[in-house]
């Protein structure tokens, strides 16, 4: 009978795996944010960003699509906070323009 010869090569397929993995990149969120933004900056073409950080154009926009969705919250709470901003300095303008009225006197 025929041996199976895939049977025989399994540990050495995986021993070169098991290297692979080992020396593949690991990117940091920080990384991964500032490659999106000069991606997003467009001065130069995806591909050409991809070609010189090393990585593929799908993983460049399969990080996009994930940081998409937490850029769109901050800028929601930029959005809360520049309300909440104006909110304090109407509130301040309006007690301060009591304070003037009610100091001057009447003519």
């Amino acid at each position: 009978m025929r041996q199976n010869i895939r049977t025989r090569d399994t540990s050495s397929e995986k021993a070169v795996k098991d290297i692979r993995r080992a020396n593949r990149k690991q990117y940091s969120a920080e990384e991964k944010i500032r490659i999106v933004l000069d991606g997003l900056r467009g001065e130069e073409t995806i591909a050409e960003l991809c070609r010189q950080e090393g990585i593929a154009q799908s993983l460049y926009y399969s990080t996009l699509a994930s940081a998409q969705p937490a850029m769109a919250f901050s800028s929601i709470k930029a959005r809360f906070a520049w309300a909440g901003v104006v909110f304090m300095l109407k509130n301040l303008y309006m007690t301060n323009l009591l304070r003037f009225t009610q100091t001057q006197p009447a003519t």
